[in-house]
């Protein structure tokens, strides 16, 4: 599951996660993408504001996409 899947599935507008991290939408998305990477505080307040399980977390932000 991807960040984005996890935003959408749970009702939230990616606005609404951006501001509570204190950044901007566009930074945001393209934090999403790939282009740009996460701080750690940034893993943390969002794990906390989508209350991520530990294993979520570890899968959306820390385990390597590799193509099948």
């Amino acid at each position: 599951m991807t960040l984005s899947e996890v935003i959408r599935d749970r009702g939230i507008k990616l606005r609404a996660v951006a501001d509570r991290i204190g950044i901007a939408p566009y930074t945001l998305t393209r934090k999403i993408n790939g282009d740009l990477q996460f701080k750690m505080s940034e893993v943390a307040a969002i794990s906390d504001y989508l209350r991520l399980t530990a294993e979520e977390r570890e899968d959306i932000f820390f385990r390597q996409k590799v193509d099948e």
